[in-house]
C-alpha cells in the first residue's frame, strides 16, 4: 500500500530528475494511489540491514534526490 522501497524510491528517483530536466515541466504533482498517499518507509527493508550496510550500500541515496530538484513538488494527499 504506497510504501517506500527502494525499487519505489529508484524510480521515484528517476522520474523527478527527468522532470526536473525537462524544459516543458514547470511543476511536479505527487500523488498516492486509492485512499492513502502513503504509509511511509518500508520498515521491514531498512529493518533487514545494519547500519553499515545502509550506509556502505548508500541504500538512501534516492531519499537525498527529492530536496535538490529545483522545481516545486506539490503532494497531492486525499481526504
Amino acid at each position: 500500500m504506497n510504501s517506500l522501497n527502494s525499487t519505489f524510491m529508484e524510480k521515484l528517483a528517476d522520474e523527478l530528475k527527468n522532470a526536473d530536466q525537462n524544459e516543458t515541466v514547470n511543476a511536479i504533482i505527487i500523488t498516492g494511489l486509492d485512499r492513502c498517499f502513503s504509509i511511509g518507509a518500508d520498515i521491514s527493508e531498512l529493518s533487514s540491514k545494519s547500519f553499515h550496510e545502509l550506509v556502505h550500500d548508500d541504500a538512501l541515496k534516492d531519499w537525498d534526490v527529492i530536496p535538490n530538484i529545483r522545481k516545486p513538488i506539490i503532494a497531492a494527499v486525499n481526504g
